[in-house]
């Protein structure tokens, strides 16, 4: 090139709108500076500045190559860049300025305020400009502008934005020909009056219920996502109309003659029928028709669209050229009474292509019969495509979850750690029968007791808090290897432990190692599970967490007649927690986590082992997105120590609600008392009245293995009927089953077996526990007082029948041995009852009502409801709200049943059940299937079940007739 005239050299610079471009060419040293002033154009990539190594600030940069131009008409900037830097850049080249391109960079609300002049008010200064696009807008003001007269392209490209916002910022531009406001969220109602506008492109994000008013008599082509309601009143030159939305549905479409169009788009999840049959009947000149809307009906009534006459249909649109449907609207035209009007006078004069997705193999004679007539009477018809796609059936969830091995072997290998924990939880109610019997203070210290069962959950408390930090910082793997570090030094600690306080320092160490495993595992899990199969992958956790309690249960029994019972039950838990971590060293990390930390290439790989090949790029791309928020948003956490960031989520409107939900859900699952029936139930089998610890040992059992049974039926449903409906269902089983319980135990209480004064005085009176002894109302007492009015007292029954009065004698060993020398049953919790089998069956259906909802489906929720961003802040926010509640329960659980008696603790339960029934209803919403994105948008929005729903969309139809009255804006103030 330096044997170029100087002229052309210039020439080829001015046509170069990348520096790095302009950085290739050899001759730029000597003619670079030369030729500034004739570039038309520049532009400014993302990572412009990210080998600025001088420290320059990027704004003086970027404004010194603008002010030597003398006539930009361009400038595109994706780099970041500031209020002040932007301000002065426009007030320089304002009078040049045609184009202007810029990347806002998602502004949070908190940096909008700290800019003084806005970067949208800014903007005000290019008067010139004929096009404008913007991306990553934060938009909640009025952008102070005046008008652009030249102003003719608008595009507004992944913002958020407000009603009044967007309303102030269109007004400004009267004369647009093209608007665009593509991947917008915020809207509710949006009213476009743009007497030149020809194009408009409308993408809007949320619960796809915004209302949108158009007045645009010149508009050839209008492009609709995300409205409810739709109102154009001058439609004369519209050729091409696409509505879709894929989030709500869509009630209304209020439109003038559609007498120039061409080409008609329909698509969502659910429209009114009315809103069909209008549209429909506008567009009767319609050439091209495409039809994919899955049911019709109202409110929530999801429904098949009614039966479509072929005839009247192919009349009322004589120019239909091509025509592609799918599988809703072909099943309305192969309906009984579909083809009654065909004879040999009907014709299709114009249709030339059809193009028909089938999904079902119902009705297949009528379709085919359809078909036919189709053929017959398409008189210029060219071609003819169906489309057979296969519908999966209502197990494909579950199928797919037996279809991935990979992922299985994932799952299965990190939901070990759910297993420790259900050992762990398990293993300590039935040790603890045989720690009382080796530590006589344990046994008559009920304080004791709690603390050993409860310590646990205290470290696990410590644990979660731990897990939040170690997730974010080291990822989720090596989070679960210290985990398992840390439990299985507990395990061996307990074993060995010589002293009541040495088993408690073991249960912290172990309840650190789960309260670390419990909220990462069903993360981990949750990260490379595809959003298909997500709900039953983590369920695994759940379904492993159950099958190690029933594990823990056969390991105790088979230890009962084994020297050293106790120790080999706690101490063999160190055995799983070493599989753990052999097996977690061989599995990836989260790629999610590893995408988050720019390293991309390990990520892509491990994507490309849990998707099919075709969805990986897909899957890519919102990782990516998702990532980028997340950097965007960074600031909005804010930098400092936890409490800060702990604030600053709770801040977050997202957050705050998906944090209420997950802690209100984890609260709930343990004060329901399941951790009370897991921890003590052979203690309560005992208090059921069955004495011997082999007794309780086994038919504890039951309990436990409807727990897995449960939680194993749990994967085949949670992906069918969803989170929400299994939570509420769950719930009211759990009310009444401890209602059941109450009855149970109170009329066992009652009916307890009185306490004689000849048997009590027939073992001596020295044997007799000293509290009836001193007792004014001595004659009165049955079992139950015996047992409640001192932990020093137990019941020996009567000899020949248990319901018989027997002996109230003090609590030691000679007494209990002696009850045994006469074959009697040596009673210490609990006392002879006729009830214990209704009570067994009242436990059993509380853990089969518990378990396939309450059981784990908080913890899939958990997985799901918060941003990327603060995923690991709030699950072990989360997860220490569960261990706290669950550390409250089991501390107090026999404290609660010696000073209110078996029966009202478990009436108390019901109680707690009954309310977190209610926060359920009132605030849970379905994530089924949801990517995490859309759960964020549904977060943003706010959920309302039936009523509130109901309500304000049953005081919608009366206002519907009058149209001054918005959709979003009723659905807003409901």
């Amino acid at each position: 090139m330096n044997s170029l005239p100087n002229a052309i050299v210039q020439y080829i610079l001015s046509h170069m709108n990348n520096a790095r471009d302009v950085a290739t060419c050899s001759c730029v040293s000597k003619l670079w500076k030369d030729s500034m002033p004739y570039i038309r154009s520049l532009y400014f990539p993302r990572n412009s500045f990210e080998d600025n190594n001088n420290g320059e600030d990027p704004d003086i940069i970027v404004g010194r190559m603008i002010s030597s131009i003398v006539w930009l008409e361009e400038l595109v900037v994706y780099c970041p860049f500031s209020s002040a830097g932007l301000a002065s850049w426009l007030s320089s080249m304002s009078h040049s300025l045609r184009h202007l391109e810029l990347r806002m960079d998602n502004l949070t609300e908190k940096q909008a305020r700290l800019e003084g002049p806005s970067k949208m008010d800014c903007i005000d200064s290019a008067r010139a400009l004929e096009s404008l696009r913007l991306w990553g807008v934060l938009m909640t003001e009025p952008p102070k502008w005046s008008e652009f007269q030249n102003l003719y392209t608008l595009s507004i490209c992944g913002a958020r934005l407000k009603d009044k916002a967007i309303s102030a910022a269109i007004t400004a531009c009267p004369n647009l020909i093209h608007l665009s406001l593509l991947g917008c969220d915020g809207l509710r109602s949006v009213t476009i009056d743009l007497q030149h506008l020809k194009e408009c492109r409308l993408d809007f994000y949320g619960m796809g219920n915004c209302f949108l008013a158009l007045s645009c008599p010149k508009l050839q082509m209008l492009d609709v996502q995300g409205c409810s309601w739709i109102r154009a009143t001058q439609t004369n030159n519209l050729t091409n109309l696409s509505i879709s939305n894929s989030a709500g549905r869509v009630y209304r479409v209020d439109f003038g003659k559609l007498g120039a169009l061409e080409s008609l788009s329909i698509k969502g999840v659910q429209w009114c029928w009315d809103a069909i049959t209008t549209i429909l009947q506008c567009a009767s000149e319609v050439k091209h028709l495409f039809m994919k809307v899955e049911f019709m009906g109202d409110f929530d009534t999801l429904l098949p669209f009614p039966e479509v006459d072929l005839v009247d249909f192919f009349n009322s649109h004589p120019k239909l050229q091509t025509f592609e449907m799918h599988g809703a609207m072909f099943a309305a035209l192969c309906q009984k009474n579909s083809l009654k009007r065909v004879d040999s006078r009907f014709s299709i004069p114009y249709l030339e292509e059809v193009i028909i997705t089938v999904r079902s193999p119902l009705n297949a004679e009528q379709k085919i019969s359809t078909l036919e007539s189709l053929v017959k009477h398409g008189n210029n018809l060219k071609r003819m495509v169906i489309k057979i796609l296969q519908m999966k059936n209502c197990h494909s969830s579950a199928d797919d979850f037996f279809e991935e091995p990979y992922i299985l072997r994932l799952a299965l290998s990190a939901g070990i750690g759910g297993f420790l924990f259900g050992y762990d939880t398990g293993v300590i109610s039935g040790a603890l029968l045989f720690i009382r019997d080796d530590f006589p203070s344990v046994d008559r210290q009920t304080i004791l007791q709690e603390t050993i069962v409860s310590m646990a959950i205290a470290g696990a408390i410590v644990g979660a808090a731990l897990g939040g930090l170690t997730n974010d910082k080291f990822g989720r793997k090596y989070s679960i290897l210290i985990a398992d570090i840390v439990f299985f030094a507990g395990a061996l600690i307990m074993a060995f432990a010589w002293d009541p306080w040495f088993i408690i320092l073991g249960r912290i160490f172990v309840g650190l190692g789960v309260g670390i495993a419990s909220m990462t595992t069903p993360l981990y899990i949750s990260e490379v599970s595809p959003a298909r199969i997500r709900g039953a992958l983590v369920s695994t956790n759940g379904l492993l967490l159950t099958g190690g309690q029933f594990l823990s249960y056969l390991v105790n029994l088979a230890f009962t007649k084994v020297p050293g019972t106790w120790r080999w039950m706690l101490g063999a838990a160190a055995v799983p927690a070493l599989v753990q971590f052999v097996l977690i060293l061989l599995l990836p990390e989260s790629p999610r986590w590893l995408y988050a930390k720019d390293k991309k290439v390990e990520a892509v790989k491990i994507l490309r082992k849990i998707y099919p090949a075709e969805e990986v790029d897909g899957e890519v791309e919102a990782l990516r997105l998702s990532i980028e928020a997340e950097r965007t948003d960074k600031s909005s956490i804010g930098e400092g120590n936890i409490f800060s960031e702990v604030r600053n989520a709770w801040s977050n409107v997202i957050v705050r609600r998906g944090l209420v939900i997950g802690i209100g859900c984890q609260v709930a699952q343990q004060f329901v008392g399941i951790n009370t029936v897991m921890y003590y139930s052979p203690t309560i089998v005992q208090l059921a009245g069955y004495a011997s610890n082999k007794t309780a040992l086994a038919l504890s059992l039951i309990t436990s293995g409807l727990n897995a049974v449960g939680t194993i039926l749990l994967i085949f449903l949670v992906d069918r009927f969803g989170r929400r409906r299994l939570l509420i269902v769950s719930t009211i089983g759990i009310v009444a089953s401890l209602v059941m319980l109450f009855v149970v135990f109170d009329q066992a209480s009652i009916h307890s077996p009185a306490v004689g004064q000849v048997e009590s005085y027939h073992f001596g009176q020295n044997a007799t526990c000293s509290s009836y002894l001193t007792a004014k109302d001595a004659s009165s007492w049955n079992c139950m007082n015996c047992m409640r009015d001192s932990s020093e007292c137990g019941f020996c029954a009567h000899g020949v029948s248990k319901g018989k009065p027997g002996a109230c004698l003090a609590s030691n060993p000679s007494t209990k041995n002696a009850c045994h020398g006469e074959n009697r049953e040596w009673y210490s919790r609990g006392c002879p009852s006729n009830f214990g089998v209704i009570a067994l069956v009242g436990l059993a259906s509380y853990i089969i009502a518990y378990s396939p909802g309450m059981g784990t489906v908080p913890w899939i929720i958990n997985s799901e409801i918060y941003p990327l961003r603060y995923r690991g802040l709030c699950g072990g926010m989360a997860a220490m709200a569960n261990w706290v509640s669950n550390l409250i329960v089991s501390q107090t659980f026999l404290t609660l049943t010696h000073a209110l008696g078996s029966s009202y603790t478990f009436l108390l339960f019901g109680f707690f059940a009954f309310i977190a029934l209610i926060f359920i209803y009132f605030f849970v919403p379905e994530t089924r299937g949801l990517p995490f994105e859309e759960v964020e948008k549904m977060l943003n929005v706010g959920f309302k079940p039936w009523p509130l729903k109901k309500a304000s969309l049953v005081e919608l139809q009366p206002k519907l007739k009058d149209e001054k009255i918005p959709v979003g804006s009723l659905e807003q103030n409901s």
